[in-house]
């Protein structure tokens, strides 16, 4: 009875993930590609180091350093902003080791690692200032999306020290474990970051586009966006922290889905703009009122200082030191 090779039920598993993901019309669009990837580079595993197909070695570094650019712009382009032509850029890792596959093999084993290490500290490095800069993540799934980036993170961190194993049993010994690393440490780190990119909790994004709706539903819109935007001014909840998109549904009784797709039609902003629009404009008056950045922030609903700041000079185009330095002093009574 013939018995596939671990990779090869890897890409399989992907695949099906894959498949479901697209029948049910979930995950964004670069998350897709990412698991797409990593199921190819299971199965050219698979044929390289089980099928003995040495033809397609030489694709491997290429392909295996495809995947951190794409965790990266994975995402920036469905957790922080839209896909820009900045993040073109990326590919750049993946045409230095193409270069150097073709004219200095020796560079792979520095090169490769080197990639994966990079895109899993920049990543570690940009999740560091907390889950408020995830503006795209539905705000119902709270911490989770943080915590799930940082497990993909991890997973290329130690994608990085497998490829050291590698060049250590090959310096060390005659590489008789190598195919027992790529096997299950290569291959299951592939199959944890496509299984960790198809979450929910970061699959489920909320895309920045207005799409053409109804007159009804115009008319249901705009009512339910009336109603919140009494709810959240008259009962001040942007002054809660740890407001969510799912304590505002029930609030109104109403999906969070829906109340998260009136928000995107009615202001082309996503739930956490929106809200934190509101804590800006308390924040102004604050400020104008005499109270330090630090009090504002606090009073505000802010966590963060550093996403204060940015909410800030997004709303108001100047910083909150600015505004309150160009705000009119507070009248004595």
């Amino acid at each position: 009875m013939p018995v596939l090779p671990l990779p090869l039920v890897f890409a399989l598993f992907l695949c099906v993930m894959l498949l479901q993901s697209a029948l049910r019309g979930e995950g964004a669009g670069w998350l897709r590609v990412l698991l797409l990837f990593c199921a190819i580079q299971n199965v050219l595993i698979a044929f390289v180091h089980h099928y003995g197909v040495s033809e397609l070695r030489i694709v491997l570094p290429i392909t295996a350093s495809i995947i951190p650019s794409f965790v990266w712009v994975a995402f920036k382009s469905t957790a922080v902003r839209s896909f820009g032509p900045a993040d073109l850029a990326h590919i750049i890792p993946a045409v230095i080791v193409a270069f150097a596959t073709l004219t200095n093999p020796a560079l792979l084993d520095v090169l490769v690692p080197l990639v994966f290490f990079l895109y899993g500290s920049a990543l570690l490095f940009a999740l560091s200032r907390g889950e408020d800069q995830l503006h795209r993540v539905r705000l119902q799934h709270g911490s989770s999306p943080l915590f799930i980036w940082r497990g993909i993170a991890a997973v290329l961190l130690v994608s990085a020290l497998s490829d050291v194993a590698i060049v250590a049993d090959h310096i060390l010994g005659d590489g008789s474990y190598t195919p027992w690393i790529v096997s299950f440490i290569g291959s299951v780190s592939v199959l944890a970051l496509g299984a960790l990119a198809m979450a929910k909790p970061i699959a489920d994004v909320e895309e920045n586009v207005v799409v053409s709706v109804a007159p009804e539903e115009q008319i249901e819109d705009a009512a339910l966006m009336l109603r919140l935007d009494t709810l959240v001014r008259e009962g001040e909840l942007y002054l809660n922290p740890d407001l969510t998109l799912s304590m505002l549904s029930r609030r109104l009784s109403v999906p969070a889905k829906r109340l998260s797709t009136t928000i995107n039609r009615e202001t082309g902003q996503n739930v956490s703009r929106y809200i934190n629009a509101f804590r800006i404009e308390h924040a102004c008056v604050l400020l104008s009122a005499g109270k330090n950045v630090t009090q504002a922030m606090l009073e505000s609903g802010f966590n963060t200082k550093s996403n204060f700041n940015r909410e800030f000079l997004r709303v108001k185009h100047c910083t909150p030191s600015d505004w309150r330095t160009l705000s009119p002093a507070p009248t004595a009574a």
